[in-house]
């Protein structure tokens, strides 16, 4: 079973299709401003594409004809998970309750939200920042947090946004490293101008440009 889409935003100049079997970890590259983040937009449910589809196995996250019209699934109806450039944490909750706010949209109980939080948090060396509020926490520290609260969701798709480009170069080894670990037979679509991230991280490449194609990487 795959992961597959073809997303179509003719107005940002984006036409890209790929299948990635799914548990596999795909890399999306190519000059700044030619979409990367558009498709991250579109497959995660923030964007609306004039038409094109996108499945997880049989499971359909749209399907729209070239007039728009078909099946379009709202966000949290996905199981997909982006996180974005920037941590984007809630200001007003501390760094647990930040992780915990996945499962707890969810349905879980507060307390089982705060132990799958705890669970995360400690398998990516943060829970030691579990009772600081986002704006004490460095810039390393703050991705770690948000890859953490993209974690506890349990997605069956995750979306990464250049999630290291935030990152200082001391922590970006690190960072780097915990990634390898808890994508490894995880669904999950990367987007980063890094060959180093790409190479690291992804088991298939998407190459971004005027003539976009795939390719699989070595």
């Amino acid at each position: 079973m795959t992961l597959s889409f073809r997303v179509r935003v003719e107005d940002r100049g984006v036409d890209v299709a790929h299948d990635l079997p799914l548990g596999r970890t795909l890399g999306i590259v190519g000059p700044n401003g030619i979409g990367k983040s558009t498709v991250l937009e579109v497959l995660a449910g923030l964007l609306a594409p004039p038409s094109g589809h996108a499945r997880v196995g049989p499971r359909v996250l749209f399907d729209l004809d070239d007039d728009g019209r078909g099946q379009w699934v709202p966000p949290h109806q996905r199981g997909v998970t982006l996180m974005a450039q920037r941590p984007l944490l809630f200001p007003h909750l501390s760094v647990l309750d930040n992780v915990a706010f996945g499962p707890r949209s969810q349905g879980a109980s507060r307390k089982a939200a705060r132990e799958a939080a705890g669970d995360w948090l400690a398998r990516l060396d943060a829970d030691r920042f579990a009772a600081r509020r986002p704006d004490s926490l460095s810039g390393g520290q703050a991705q770690r947090v948000a890859l953490a609260r993209a974690l506890a969701a349990e997605p069956e798709v995750l979306l990464l946004d250049e999630p290291l480009a935030p990152v200082d170069i001391e922590g970006k080894a690190d960072l780097r490293r915990l990634l390898v670990d808890v994508l490894g037979e995880r669904t999950a679509v990367v987007v980063s101008h890094d060959p180093w991230d790409v190479q690291a991280l992804a088991d298939e490449v998407l190459e971004m440009g005027p003539f976009p194609n795939s390719r699989k990487s070595n």
